[in-house]
């Protein structure tokens, strides 16, 4: 997300086919969202300009290589327990991540780290 820029529900929202490591960036084209009457669910971005490609550093890129691999092979240890949705960040069963969980995750990681406080825009 830091190297991005990218909203929270718009990271979740990226999967696999959306990352293009020969030129090192992503296609942000979907967004992870949740109300309570729909749960969480699959959506565009906020506007269509925000339909975009975000270049990354090589790091990234070599850094999501990595999780690609150790995610394959996660999905080969669950079997039919994973549902194939294609996420690049999903939870343990393949489904979609709820929003809140990546801000809960950001402010716990932050806290334990003893790291300032950022506000965060929703």
């Amino acid at each position: 997300m830091l190297v991005t820029g990218a909203r929270r529900g718009e990271i979740l929202g990226l999967k696999w086919e959306n990352v293009d490591f020969d030129n090192s960036r992503i296609y942000i084209c979907r967004s992870i969202s949740y109300t309570p009457d729909r749960g969480v669910y699959e959506s565009t971005p906020k506007t269509a300009s925000s339909k975009r490609y975000v270049s990354l550093p090589q790091e990234t890129m070599q850094m999501l290589k990595q999780y690609r691999t150790w995610q394959s092979g996660e999905i080969l240890r669950l079997g039919e327990y994973y549902r194939r949705q294609g996420f690049v960040f999903s939870q343990a069963n393949g489904a979609p991540m709820h929003p809140d969980s990546v801000t809960t995750w950001l402010d716990r990681f932050s806290r334990r780290c003893s790291l300032p406080h950022i506000i965060q825009w929703r």
